[in-house]
């Protein structure tokens, strides 16, 4: 290759990489914005909050109801008024959602923009956790994941390592509660579809003390499918009132049969 050819490829190379920094540091440096939505109710704490935010990826919607002292700077008379131009902040763990928009009449909506917290990433990562992307941090921020919700799920399970499990744990209604009654049954390190898949189906806490009562010890699997086929601990106990000692596989035949 001559040597000016080569001095031009050398050249594109070099104008290739710097377009692709500038892009890179272009990305980083524009800041996720989505739009949000609040709504008064009966409930004299708490309001309905919303918010939604596009992506390469697709949109995300979240509808929470939320206590009125968490939107830091909004207040009812806002609200409740004819019309008010707003600005507040909704200040989670994983970072902040910058709000402006406009307010009348016990609703209103407008724009976001997420400012996301090093600090938690950092956290998440020293706890074994993978390290969030800016976006993940925001679903975490709509999600309300704390750090005190982190750490009990790494004391109960060893197996949530993503910043997507304690996302999708937390969007399915899985809560402290239910994480820490089910590892006192002795399920513990649950993974997250485990968890989810058990929430999901209606499998509940007592309907677990009742099966390990009735001397069972169904895994996950087993618990979800008890619950799919209406398998009841009442049903369960009439059958042993009966004399039959059946089997987990035998209780679900015998309802699939119709047998109550």
């Amino acid at each position: 290759m001559k040597p000016f050819s080569r001095l031009r490829l050398s050249a594109a190379l070099i104008t290739a990489a710097l377009m692709l920094f500038i892009n890179a540091v272009a990305a980083a440096d524009t800041p996720l914005t989505g739009t949000w939505s609040v709504a008064l109710s009966d409930d004299p704490v708490n309001v309905q909050f919303g918010a939604r935010y596009d992506s390469d990826h697709g949109h995300s919607d979240w509808s929470r109801d939320v206590p009125m002292s968490s939107l830091v700077g909004l207040t009812r008379d806002q609200l409740q008024s004819s019309g008010a131009n707003v600005h507040f902040d909704l200040v989670r763990d994983a970072g902040t959602l910058h709000c402006m928009g406009y307010a009348s009449h016990g609703a209103g909506g407008g724009t976001f923009t997420f400012s996301p917290s090093t600090s938690f990433s950092d956290a998440l990562a020293s706890r074994g956790i993978s390290r969030p992307d800016d976006t993940q941090l925001l679903r975490m921020a709509m999600a309300n994941v704390t750090l005190a919700f982190v750490d009990m799920l790494r004391r109960n399970s060893n197996e949530i390592t993503t910043t997507d499990d304690i996302i999708r744990v937390l969007n399915h209604g899985v809560d402290e509660r239910y994480v820490t009654g089910l590892a006192g049954l002795g399920y513990r390190n649950l993974s997250a579809s485990d968890l989810v898949r058990l929430r999901d189906h209606g499998v509940t806490i007592d309907f677990v003390q009742g099966m390990l009562a009735a001397g069972y010890r169904p895994m996950p699997q087993e618990l979800v499918r008890l619950r799919d086929h209406g398998v009841t601990v009442d049903f369960v106990k009439r059958v042993h009132d009966r004399g039959y000692n059946a089997t987990i596989e035998q209780l679900i035949r015998m309802r699939d049969a119709g047998i109550s």
